[in-house]
């Protein structure tokens, strides 16, 4: 059994007496500078070294956990969808089923929460012009009323992480000229 030696005064005592470096006497056989240098130079390795794993580090867990907010989005988005199915035969849901469904309900606002504690936020788009940065077409329609390049419709959420987009937002675009790509104006014409 070990017995913890209780603290006073004399082992706690602060002084001012220099620590002993055995590692650097006088007479060792070398150089006493060049010895503390190359000591000094060691240690300057090991903390770049240890900087870089730390860095390296970051980096990997940024990567997992955007991999991970990417995941719990994919889910968000499949209740979005029930939701919307359910909306179009609202007349045949039962009392039990619209129980489930506001279970359903409360889950993907908890999901909805997690994500926007870890910093992510909605892209906003509808009526805005289309960049592709942000957005990426899944649709271009015709209207008249609009400029081309406009926003109608949102077809699935984009999202932002660290002022970065972690997601592009699927967007129907207006794009009025017949004989154009199926794109809108600045976008590229390999991409859709």
């Amino acid at each position: 059994m070990k017995r913890w030696l209780k603290p006073t005064k004399e082992r706690c005592a602060i002084t001012e007496k220099p620590v002993p470096l055995s590692a650097w006497k006088e007479g060792d056989g070398g150089n006493l500078p060049q010895r503390i240098e190359q000591d000094i130079r060691g240690l300057m390795r090991q903390v770049a070294e240890a900087s870089d794993g730390l860095s390296e580090a970051k980096r990997q867990h940024s990567d997992k956990t955007r991999q991970v907010l990417l995941q719990v989005i994919e889910v968000m988005d499949g209740f979005d969808r029930v939701f919307k199915s359910i909306r179009a035969k609202e007349d045949k849901v039962t009392p039990q089923t619209k129980i489930w469904i506001g279970n359903f309900r409360t889950l993907n606002r908890l999901l909805d929460k997690l994500v926007q504690e870890q910093g992510v936020s909605k892209i906003e788009n509808v009526g805005q012009g289309f960049d592709p940065h942000w957005h990426k077409v899944a649709e271009a329609v015709a209207d008249p009323s609009k400029p081309d390049g406009t926003i109608v419709e949102e077809v699935c959420n984009g999202y932002v992480w660290q002022q970065q987009v972690l997601r592009k937002t699927e967007v129907k675009v207006v794009r009025n000229d017949a004989d154009a790509p199926d794109h809108p104006p600045g976008e590229k014409d390999d991409l859709k």
